[in-house]
């Protein structure tokens, strides 16, 4: 399928031929720098060795407040000062688009995972596994690798600072009251069965409450599960799972089992704050955030546990680049490295853990108690998922594919028509959009 991906993609190598052209080619290619003879005029360049040694500020953006971890590696790395400038998580796309495709990005940036994406066509970021980066030598180290290539697979553009799983946000009240399995594990197994998903939802649909909030819950966890498109960029949300997946979704919509809102939404937000919306399967650490501020009346009543059907993905992760245009990448790449490689020594989140793994089993060791969730222990669910998730690649084309994926799957659940049949569709109509 890859007619209009090289369409789709037109965009972005248009840009990245714009940024090219207006930039210097000692800025946008480092294997012409020398590194360590740099022009002397360029301050944002140069390391001075002598006594009075000079300090180079680097900028670096991001949604997340970083300032104990930076105040960490500048007193390390007292050579280099750290210019943060905090962007609404809302409002990264547009900045970020803006900022790669001229020449006013900062050196290094923070990306959400589908925000990476768009930029993973050549130009745009800084190949890492050239000199002086060689970060090849963390392969091993960083299981969502192939998450960091680029579009053709040649270049590593990025490394995760942290990732966090997709689970599942329950109430274990409702499920007690109502004869359901409620400690996590026995929970976790009683939804790996598609008739028990759809008995909860039955019985709590007598009292007006739902489990479900779109007809796409199910089959976008399952797609989370194997991502949107293979190396050879086949897209490939497709499979028996995907089929069961539908026709819960199928069943869900015939019987009005479905709420049509979430957690991000008003009518969703109401719902929880009545009672009515009592499990959010497509979960991750941002909800568990977001429902501490939304409900903290309910602290206690909600845990978590893993995702249903038995699959797991990671929902969300944070990833780190370097802006192909800064004057300063082995700068960048010292803070970069220090990020990625955890050297700091903890977590700033307790809802995601290091991608890096001698950090993680480092900080994995002890228990990380949730106060909202009634001190549940969430350390041991979250590295659990972590051992099993496979990488999964990531394209400027996933945004995209998953729209017109999500949109297809919810006409289908209002169709009393076969699963496989529908998905079938659903692809070929990704194929002919995508052309």
């Amino acid at each position: 399928m890859l007619y209009k991906i090289k369409s789709l993609l037109l965009y972005f190598l248009l840009l990245g031929l714009i940024v090219t052209a207006g930039c210097n080619n000692k800025a946008s290619n480092i294997g012409n720098l020398d590194l360590d003879n740099v022009d002397n005029t360029n301050a944002a360049s140069n390391i001075d060795t002598s006594e009075t040694q000079k300090i180079l500020e680097i900028e670096f953006w991001t949604w997340s407040p970083m300032d104990e971890i930076i105040s960490k590696f500048e007193a390390e790395n007292p050579d280099i000062r750290v210019k943060t400038k905090l962007f609404n998580y809302f409002e990264l796309k547009d900045q970020y688009i803006k900022a790669l495709t001229t020449s006013s990005g900062p050196d290094v940036l923070m990306f959400y995972s589908d925000l990476f994406a768009l930029f993973t066509a050549d130009g745009f970021l800084q190949d890492l596994l050239i000199e002086p980066f060689n970060a090849s030598k963390y392969k091993e180290d960083f299981p969502k690798w192939e998450g960091g290539l680029s579009l053709d697979n040649k270049q590593l553009l990025s490394l995760t600072y942290s990732a966090a799983p997709q689970i599942t946000l329950y109430r274990e009240d409702v499920m007690k009251a109502n004869g359901f399995p409620y400690e996590p594990e026995e929970f976790a197994k009683f939804i790996e069965n598609p008739g028990n998903i759809l008995q909860i939802a039955r019985k709590l649909k007598q009292e007006d409450q739902y489990i479900f909030q779109w007809p796409f819950d199910l089959p976008n966890i399952v797609g989370l599960s194997v991502g949107s498109f293979d190396k050879d960029l086949n897209y490939i949300r497709q499979g028996e799972l995907f089929n069961t997946a539908l026709d819960i979704s199928k069943v869900s919509f015939s019987n009005n089992m479905i709420l049509y809102g979430n957690l991000w939404t008003d009518r969703g937000k109401e719902a929880i704050k009545n009672n009515k919306l009592v499990m959010i399967l497509e979960a991750n650490a941002y909800s568990i955030n977001e429902l501490e501020r939304l409900v903290p009346e309910q602290n206690g009543l909600w845990k978590i546990t893993k995702p249903a059907l038995g699959v797991t993905a990671w929902q969300f992760d944070s990833r780190v680049a370097i802006n192909a245009q800064s004057n300063n990448k082995e700068q960048a790449w010292r803070f970069m490295e220090y990020l990625v490689t955890h050297k700091y020594g903890y977590m700033n989140d307790i809802h995601s853990i290091p991608e890096y793994i001698p950090a993680r089993k480092s900080i994995q060791e002890g228990e990380v108690l949730d106060a909202y969730l009634g001190n549940q222990d969430i350390s041991k669910i979250f590295y659990e998922l972590a051992e099993n998730m496979a990488p999964v690649k990531l394209t400027p084309m996933d945004e995209e594919a998953n729209s017109i994926f999500s949109q297809g799957i919810w006409k289908a659940s209002e169709q009393d028509s076969s699963s496989s049949e529908d998905i079938k569709e659903i692809i070929e109509e990704i194929n002919n959009q995508l052309r």
